[in-house]
C-alpha cells in the first residue's frame, strides 16, 4: 500500500508538470531515452538504483487498469542516459526523450 501510495503521489506530480498545451502527446509511444538524478540528504541512505529507476518507470506508465501515463509501457525505455545519486534535499529529476 505504502508504494501503492508513493507511484500515485509521482504519477500526479510528473502529470502536473506537462504543459497542457503537451497533454495531446501523451502517453509516448516510441522508443524512449531515460536520465535520472536522485537527490538524497546526506546521511541518509543511497538508493538501490535499480529498484528506484524501476519504481519512476512504474509511476510513468501508464497503468494495466487504465488510466494516465507519461509513456505507455515501460519496455519502451531502451536507452539510459547518465543515472547518479547525489546530496541534497530529497527529490528525483529525469528526463525522458523520444528516440528513433
Amino acid at each position: 500500500k505504502k508504494y501503492e501510495a508513493w507511484r500515485h503521489l509521482v504519477t500526479r506530480q510528473v502529470r502536473s508538470q506537462v504543459p497542457p498545451t503537451k497533454q495531446q502527446l501523451i502517453p509516448l509511444t516510441g522508443r524512449i531515452a531515460f536520465s535520472a538524478t536522485f537527490s538524497v540528504p546526506k546521511g541518509e541512505m543511497k538508493p538501490d538504483l535499480a529498484n528506484a529507476m524501476g519504481a519512476i518507470w512504474d509511476a510513468i506508465q501508464v497503468p494495466r487498469k487504465g488510466g494516465w501515463g507519461l509513456i505507455q509501457n515501460d519496455k519502451q525505455i531502451v536507452e539510459l542516459g547518465k543515472v547518479k545519486v547525489i546530496s541534497g534535499p530529497t527529490k528525483i529529476i529525469f528526463s525522458i526523450e523520444e528516440i528513433e
